[in-house]
């Protein structure tokens, strides 16, 4: 069964591909509704075998494995005992771990990455200094709605949950909040603050709120930006497992041909910390987002700490 809606969703993804016709779009949505379902039934199957594998004697192992597996995830977390700083001095103690740790950090969010070698067009654009609305109650519910619960909160401690069992009420104070900070193009100081967890390149908590305020802005530039359609991380209708059917048709044709065929995968190392803020704010002008957006976007970059 599964494998039938592998197929059958590739399938609809094609004709997609050849045809954005009405029918093919709700075509490959119900297909992909059909191949989550599926996924979830197995995944079900799956976890009821599990737990009658659980309820005998050689299961009563397994739950301690696991257990222990468990624990140690969570407890290797938390026990940071070195780290090197930029000079490749080892740090040990507690105190210069948290300060390395805030170092490494600042630097790469905050730190010097406004220099670039790309000359860019300063021309000044009028289009860019065009009305803009004030942030009105149904778009502020509508991100509401698109925001996921069950998320570790930031430093202010309020989850998004909080917003969403106030209603209308929450609706209301919400609106005056962020047409506020649209007036005055500056958001508050203790959204700028945020929890680092050193894992990786670090996962920042930060206030749910602000997250909240970023989406209202992030659906309105959306609404008058276009993205290329060869982009798909990041971009709501759209996975990967798109791109890895067109890699796959590419791969068959070139085959069939009895062609060469040569693909290059690049892996930038922290890509999104890295990205020239200079080029951003040039990139938002020349796709004509007006000056109060960028200004907003702007504000929201200002040191976080």
């Amino acid at each position: 069964m599964m494998v039938f809606n592998h197929v059958h969703i590739l399938i609809c993804f094609r004709r997609l591909y050849l045809d954005r016709s009405a029918d093919n779009i709700e075509k490959y949505k119900m297909a992909k509704k059909a191949a989550k379902r599926a996924v979830g039934e197995a995944r079900g199957r799956a976890y009821e075998d599990l737990y009658q594998q659980l309820g005998t004697k050689e299961g009563e192992r397994d739950i301690y494995k696991m257990a222990k597996i468990r624990e140690r995830k969570t407890r290797d977390i938390g026990q940071v005992k070195c780290i090197k700083d930029g000079a490749g001095q080892l740090l040990v103690k507690d105190e210069e771990i948290k300060h390395g740790w805030r170092e490494y950090f600042d630097k790469l969010f905050n730190g010097e990455n406004e220099s670039s070698t790309i000359e860019l067009d300063d021309s000044f654009d009028e289009t860019s200094m065009r009305f803009v609305r004030r942030i009105q109650e149904s778009e502020v519910k509508e991100a509401l709605k698109r925001m996921k619960g069950g998320k570790a909160m930031g430093p202010d401690r309020i989850p998004i949950e909080v917003w969403k069992g106030l209603g209308d009420i929450a609706i209301v104070w919400l609106t005056k909040l962020f047409n506020l900070i649209f007036r005055a193009n500056k958001m508050p100081e203790e959204w700028r603050r945020s929890i680092l967890v050193p894992i990786y390149r670090g996962i920042k908590l930060m206030s749910h709120t602000m997250k909240l305020w970023e989406r209202v802005i992030e659906h309105r530039l959306r609404r008058m930006t276009s993205v290329t359609k060869n982009q798909f991380g990041f971009m709501p209708g759209r996975s990967t497992m798109e791109a890895i059917f067109l890699v796959r048709q590419l791969m068959e044709r070139y085959r069939e041909q009895k062609k060469d065929l040569h693909m290059v995968f690049i892996d930038l190392e922290k890509a999104y910390d890295k990205i020239p803020r200079n080029v951003m704010w040039w990139a938002l002008e020349k796709h004509k987002v007006p000056a109060k957006y960028i200004t907003l976007i702007k504000d929201m970059y200002e040191i976080m700490l």
